[in-house]
């Protein structure tokens, strides 16, 4: 079986479903779209895919050094490393 790469972001997306418990995911309809771009609009897709690459990269910067109460659910060990993977798959998928 061939992975392709509109599989990988389904997958990518997939990681980001136990974080929408505790904050807004913008993941998941941002890599879907780009899934369903994927074929047609290469470049618009990897365009969404570093645009939220980099939102993911600013929210883990926060995250790590935030001491805001508000953001204790969301530094949760599982949370940050569906976070995390979810970060690093999304490098290996351009």
């Amino acid at each position: 079986m061939k992975v392709t790469v509109e599989l990988m972001l389904i997958v990518v997306a997939a990681f980001s479903l136990p974080n929408l418990f505790h904050r807004a995911e913008f993941n998941i309809p941002v890599l879907v779209f780009a899934a369903l771009l994927w074929q047609r609009r290469a470049s618009t897709a990897a365009h969404l895919i570093v645009l939220s690459w980099l939102v993911e990269f600013y929210r883990l910067l926060f995250l790590a050094i935030t001491d805001d109460e508000d953001f204790v659910s969301q530094k949760k060990p599982a949370l940050m490393t569906f976070t995390i993977l979810a970060f690093i798959l999304k490098v290996t998928v351009l």
